[in-house]
């Protein structure tokens, strides 16, 4: 049976969760979006569409045969003629102008500054994207993958649903595979992208806001850590531990835990150093001395 769901957001940042089974030898499928099911057929054997509306954008499932394998794929139709398509038009005229704006501004500064680092091309260009979305930006969750455990390439890219499709952006994953929130990088880890309404291509990730599921799965990597290197400790005084090192530090605090045994030139933020600075400091260790047992 084939099970795939996607994440979508209203202009108010309200998400909807898609879903579908199908069982691809009895040919059965159900759509769903949150908790209530907007379609269900039998005999589904060749390529099918299953539109639905959330809210006023009209959804489709779409569903296509190649062989023996079937591909899943999640659209917002906006060429049919609806309400929401109409004013979907009207905003695109109204920003394209912004955006030949935009795409001249990055052009020649692209030229006038071409002679930059790399690196501050980069920064420049993530400011402008900032700047396009401040005021327009709508947020969703977005997950990271490894390309070289994709597609056998290196780097990293992060991906989103957004104008109803998937969206998928690479960045540059920085050595030792250690994001900018200090914690390493794995597969499907969570965070928040930005997008635009219109051109929902742009966008940006910030590895600053992991979502609450990712902050338990941060908790959780430095406990077992934790526990790794001291075994003579128990579960519920590692637990703690790492209680008091979120409050006083918040997610730095967990990844002082999570380096603790590493040598500055692995991770110049978090390591040993910073490990020990923390858990030697005055208030920390009161407050291990009054709560953990």
């Amino acid at each position: 049976m084939a099970q795939f769901n996607w994440s979508y957001r209203n202009a108010q940042g309200q998400e909807y969760i898609i879903g579908l089974y199908h069982g691809t030898e009895s040919g059965h499928l159900v759509v769903y979006c949150n908790n209530e099911i907007v379609a269900i057929d039998f005999n589904v054997f060749n390529s099918a569409s299953y539109p639905f509306f959330i809210e006023d954008d009209l959804c489709e499932i779409r569903i296509k045969r190649e062989g023996h394998t079937f591909h899943y794929s999640l659209e917002s139709n906006q060429e049919v003629d609806t309400p929401f398509n109409r004013m979907r038009k009207k905003l695109k005229k109204k920003y394209r102008f912004q955006l030949i704006v935009f795409v001249a501004g990055v052009l020649v500064c692209s030229a006038v500054f071409s002679f930059f680092a790399l690196r501050g091309e980069k920064r420049s260009k993530q400011k402008a994207q900032l700047e396009l979305l401040d005021d327009n930006g709508i947020e969703t969750i977005g997950k990271v993958f490894s390309l070289s455990s994709a597609r056998g390439k290196p780097g990293a890219f992060f991906s989103y649903v957004g104008g109803g499709q998937i969206q998928e952006t690479p960045f540059d994953l920085p050595e030792g595979g250690i994001l900018p929130n200090g914690m390493p990088m794995e597969d499907g880890d969570e965070f928040v992208v930005r997008y635009h309404p219109v051109f929902p291509q742009v966008s940006i990730i910030d590895f600053g806001k992991p979502t609450g599921e990712q902050m338990e799965r941060y908790r959780l990597r430095s406990l077992e850590h934790h526990l790794r290197l001291h075994p003579d400790v128990s579960a519920a005084r590692a637990a703690c531990l790492l209680e008091i090192a979120f409050e006083i530090k918040q997610l730095e605090g967990y990844a002082d835990f999570f380096w603790q045994n590493a040598e500055p030139g692995q991770n110049s933020n978090h390591n040993r150093n910073s490990y020990l600075r923390l858990v030697r400091d005055v208030p920390f260790a009161r407050e291990v001395k009054e709560r953990c047992y």
